[in-house]
């Protein structure tokens, strides 16, 4: 049996409240979330107060919740690895935004990441967390699809192949919405001073 396939199937035990399962799906993906999470993390200060291995935890605890003695899934009919990341995707971003409120609430500054690993998306290295997901939620009202694709592609740091099979869509369609998604995102994001 392949990872992937062994994925699936502990993603399904789990979804059935298969503690078991829960504890070795964490084992198995973890590193795919931990890298996830260092990548949205890379630009933060050394001392930043949300580490990347927080990050994973509370988005675990999102997707997968202890009730009594056994875990629980949220309702979701998990599909693949593929649709699992995406899904952990959407959960630290979700963290992430959740943070930067909570310290723009204390006054401490708000939480920035890097948009280069997703490519030339906006023109500035450092992107306001809340801005972007402010214009996210926008892109989402007009183009559902193309949200979709950056939060994937973005969040989820899935390959183009794994994001157009969660979305159920072809190769050559989630390039066409990244290439949008990212136009559309580039003229919104503010640029660096002087620019």
């Amino acid at each position: 049996m392949s990872e992937v396939e062994n994925i699936t199937q502990l993603l399904h035990a789990a979804r059935d409240g298969n503690d078991f399962a829960a504890g070795q799906l964490l084992d198995a993906v973890y590193t795919d979330l931990r890298r996830l999470a260092r990548r949205h993390m890379a630009s933060e200060r050394v001392d930043h107060t949300l580490q990347p291995t927080a990050v994973v935890n509370e988005a675990f605890l999102k997707m997968f919740k202890p009730a009594g003695t056994a875990w629980q899934s949220a309702p979701v009919d998990w599909q693949s690895r593929a649709h699992f990341l995406g899904v952990a995707a959407k959960q630290m971003r979700l963290v992430l935004i959740d943070h930067a409120r909570q310290k723009r609430a204390a006054k401490r500054g708000s939480l920035r990441i890097s948009l280069e690993d997703a490519g030339p998306l906006a023109v500035s290295p450092e992107t306001d967390f809340e801005a972007l997901d402010e214009l996210l939620n926008l892109l989402a009202t007009k183009d559902p699809s193309a949200a979709k694709v950056v939060e994937l592609k973005f969040f989820g740091g899935l390959t183009d192949k794994e994001a157009a099979l969660v979305m159920g869509i072809n190769i050559a369609k989630f390039r066409r919405e990244w290439e949008f998604a990212r136009a559309w995102l580039r003229q919104r994001l503010p640029g660096p001073k002087g620019n």
